[in-house]
């Protein structure tokens, strides 16, 4: 027995709500977990922050390549958070102990205290969820979120930490902390600027 059109249409639809609801339930919990941050710690302090804040306390002082790593997340979207910890006084950026041309975050007393004071963050459940999905339904959820996301046009964009602020002029003179490059030398003969 076949399918009819109608039966198709109909199954698509239930299918495009199902996957609409999961994503507000995940925006609604995200969004509810980030605000209760701010109800604890203050205005300012927002749950990718201490999200961020939670791996130093875990892992000491990190690269941020090495934070990005750990929250799954590019590297310029940690960049953004780091900048306004930061600025905040809750985190510091030191020469690494391995390699004294790279930088590491490390959290202050500050930061310390307001790390200590939460509960596991809401990010690490959804990660747990996600690793415990098996491998071929992870391939087909990744698959099917970048062919959506491209469908829209969004594809392109870097995606910042959960209900964190696009990048602002401002944190560019915060001190943001870039993770170390090769240093670029003049070529044989050529003018250096």
């Amino acid at each position: 027995m076949t399918s009819s059109p109608k039966d198709t249409r109909e199954t698509r639809q239930q299918d495009a709500q199902a996957i609409l609801d999961g994503v507000r339930i995940l925006v609604s919990q995200i969004r509810g977990y980030s605000h209760a941050v701010e109800s604890r710690q203050g205005k300012g302090i927002t749950g990718a922050q201490l999200f961020v804040m939670q791996q130093l306390l875990e892992g000491g002082a990190l690269s941020i390549n090495e934070i990005a790593a750990r929250t799954r997340t590019h590297q310029s979207s940690v960049s953004v958070v780091v900048a306004r910890l930061k600025a905040a006084g809750l985190v510091a950026a030191r020469p690494s102990k391995e390699d004294r041309r790279r930088l590491s975050v490390v959290l202050t007393a500050k930061g310390t205290r307001v790390a200590r004071s939460e509960q596991e963050p809401l990010q690490l459940k959804l990660f747990a969820a996600l690793d415990r999905l098996p491998a071929a339904l992870h391939v087909q959820l990744a698959v099917g979120m970048r062919a959506w996301l491209k469908e829209a046009g969004l594809l392109r964009q870097v995606a910042p930490m959960f209900f964190e602020e696009p990048r602002r002029p401002e944190d560019d003179s915060a001190g943001a902390v870039k993770p170390a490059g090769r240093r670029r030398t003049p070529r044989q003969g050529s003018k250096s600027p």
